[in-house]
C-alpha cells in the first residue's frame, strides 16, 4: 500500500467557506442523509463520510469516532467549496474533459508508485472511494480555469516590474531565505472570526496529535500553495508578508506555529530550512522566475476575491446541529 503513504490530494487555489459548526452529528447511517445544500444542490451524509475516509488515510490521522467529529467541520467546508466551483463552472459552459482528469490520475499513478491505469482499482481494493477523488479533482480543475480567466490581463508582468525587484535584490549584499510550509484558512467576513480560528486550532491538534502536515496542507489550505502540500521552496525573507517573517524569524527549523492571525486569516507554520546567502550573479532570481512570483501572487488574490464573490451571493443551507460539550 505504498500509495496510502504519498496519497496525493490535489488542491490548486482552493478557497475556504467556515460552516457554523465546531464539533456536529449528523446521520450518517444512510447514503439519502443530506448534510447541507447548496444554491438548491444536495451534499449527502455518503459524500461527507467518503471523503472523510479520503483524509483520515492520506493525512495519517487515527481512525477514531472524536477524529472524524473534529474533521467534520473542515471536510464539510471542501465539499462546500467543490459544490460551488463545479456551479460556477457550469454557469460559464466550462466543462472538465476525460484527459484532463486522466492527467491527474496519471500524476498520481507516478507520484506513487502504482502501475499505469490502476489508481481507480487500488483506491478500491483498499476501501476507499474513487468517486469522491473524482469530484475532487474535477473541482481542482475548473477553479484554475475560472481563476485563470477571471485574472486575465493581471497575469501580464511588464518588465519594468522585474528590473525593480532585480535593482532593490542587488543594493543588498546578503540575504535571508526560508524554507518552510504552510496551512492557510481565510476568514471571509467578521462573522466567520470564530469559526475559523476553531478549525485552525483543530487543524494544529491534530498536527501535534502526528498528523501529516504537507496532506493536511492539501486537504484544507487556502492557498496556491497547498497544490504542493503547502511548501514553499527557498523565499527570501524581503518577499515575505511582515507576520509571516516574524514567525520564520522565531521558529527552528522542524518546529511548527500555533495557529497566528494574519491580515486576511489564521496561519499554520512548519519551518524546514534557513539559510544566509551572499547576493550575487549567480544568487539572483531569474527574470522568469520573478514573473512566475508575480503571476502566482496575483492568481491567490483573484481566487481569494472570486471565492468572497460566490460565498456572498451563494445559499448554503447547514444540517448538521452542533454537539453539546461533554
Amino acid at each position: 500500500m505504498l500509495w496510502l503513504k504519498n496519497f496525493l490530494l490535489l488542491t490548486f487555489l482552493c478557497f475556504g467557506l467556515m460552516v457554523p459548526i465546531t464539533h456536529a452529528h449528523a446521520d450518517m447511517s444512510s447514503a439519502q442523509g443530506i448534510v447541507a445544500v447548496v444554491n438548491d444542490e444536495a451534499i449527502s451524509a455518503y459524500d461527507l463520510v467518503k471523503r472523510m475516509d479520503l483524509i483520515i488515510v492520506s493525512s495519517k490521522l487515527e481512525n477514531t469516532p472524536e477524529v472524524r467529529a473534529r474533521l467534520v467541520p473542515q471536510v464539510l467546508q471542501s465539499l462546500i467549496n467543490e459544490k460551488l466551483q463545479l456551479q460556477e463552472a457550469e454557469r460559464l459552459e466550462l466543462t472538465v474533459t476525460e484527459e484532463d482528469l486522466q492527467g491527474a490520475y496519471s500524476q498520481i499513478e507516478q507520484q506513487n508508485g502504482i502501475e499505469a491505469g490502476n489508481l481507480e482499482s487500488s483506491m478500491r481494493e483498499n476501501g476507499l472511494n474513487f468517486n469522491s477523488l473524482r469530484q475532487q479533482i474535477r473541482s481542482q480543475v475548473v477553479w484554475r480555469q475560472l481563476v485563470r480567466a477571471k485574472a486575465g490581463p493581471l497575469l501580464t508582468v511588464d518588465d519594468t516590474q522585474v528590473d525593480e525587484i532585480l535593482n532593490d535584490l542587488q543594493s543588498q549584499e546578503t540575504t535571508t531565505e526560508y524554507r518552510y510550509a504552510e496551512i492557510f484558512l481565510n476568514v471571509e467576513n467578521p462573522q466567520q472570526e470564530e469559526r475559523v480560528k476553531n478549525s485552525a486550532q483543530e487543524l494544529f491538534d491534530q498536527l501535534q496529535s502526528g498528523a501529516d502536515f504537507q496532506k493536511l496542507s492539501k486537504s484544507f489550505s487556502e492557498r496556491p500553495s497547498a497544490a504542493d502540500g503547502g511548501k514553499i521552496n527557498w523565499i527570501r525573507e524581503t518577499e515575505l508578508e511582515e507576520q509571516e517573517r516574524e514567525i520564520l524569524t522565531m521558529l527552528p527549523p522542524n518546529h511548527i506555529s500555533k495557529p497566528v492571525r494574519i491580515d486576511t486569516g489564521y496561519l499554520i507554520i512548519l519551518a524546514l530550512d534557513k539559510r544566509i546567502r551572499e547576493v550575487n550573479e549567480d544568487t539572483l532570481p531569474s527574470r522568469a522566475k520573478i514573473k512566475y512570483t508575480l503571476r502566482q501572487q496575483r492568481l491567490s488574490q483573484v481566487a481569494r476575491k472570486y471565492a468572497n464573490d460566490l460565498r456572498r451571493d451563494a445559499i448554503i443551507d447547514i444540517r448538521i446541529t452542533p454537539e453539546a460539550n461533554s
